[in-house]
């Protein structure tokens, strides 16, 4: 992975003539292998965090074998629902609601490496756990594998104080 290589050819007929001159891109291709998956990281939600409110979730993607840029990468939104516990009762977000596993499209800026950013947030409901994870592919097909994200909890309740009567 992360070579290139050059594959040539060289002909003869039944007679047994041989090919003696070789021009380069008709007897030979030059190609580059690689098979080194992309990575990823979400870098503006912390794992153990509690947020009111999110607007921009946002991270980095790197392809380190550096023969193919970044292609694609993805974002997972996973509400772990009403019992905060992360099993098969949980819903994942689409770009518009939740449904039972999916991930969605971010904007990614770069070549090999880069800045993602994804801005279309749903509505989460406070007292609730969610998940993020992202994944990255590159030009060549590699995928990253399948890899969990930072936990974080969202809480809307405003708090309350009061002062005692004597």
């Amino acid at each position: 992975s992360g070579f290139s290589y050059i594959v040539s050819a060289k002909a003869r007929d039944r007679v047994g003539n041989e090919q003696s001159v070789f021009v380069a891109g008709e007897s030979s291709n030059t190609f580059q292998y690689e098979a080194d998956a992309p990575s990823s990281l979400v870098t503006s939600i912390s794992s153990g965090a509690i947020y009111r409110e999110i607007a921009l979730i946002s991270g980095t993607a790197d392809d380190q074998g550096l023969l193919s840029n970044i292609s694609l990468v993805e974002l997972q939104i996973r509400d772990f629902n009403i019992n905060n516990i992360e099993d098969g009762d949980d819903a994942y977000w689409n770009g518009t609601s939740w449904i039972a596993s999916t991930y969605v499209a971010v904007n990614f800026v770069g070549g090999a490496s880069g800045t993602w950013s994804y801005t279309n947030i749903p509505a989460f409901t406070g007292g609730r756990t969610y998940r993020l994870s992202v994944r990255a592919r590159d030009a060549g097909c590699n995928q990253e594998s399948d890899k969990p994200g930072p936990i974080f909890k969202v809480d809307k309740t405003s708090p309350t104080a009061s002062i005692p009567k004597s």
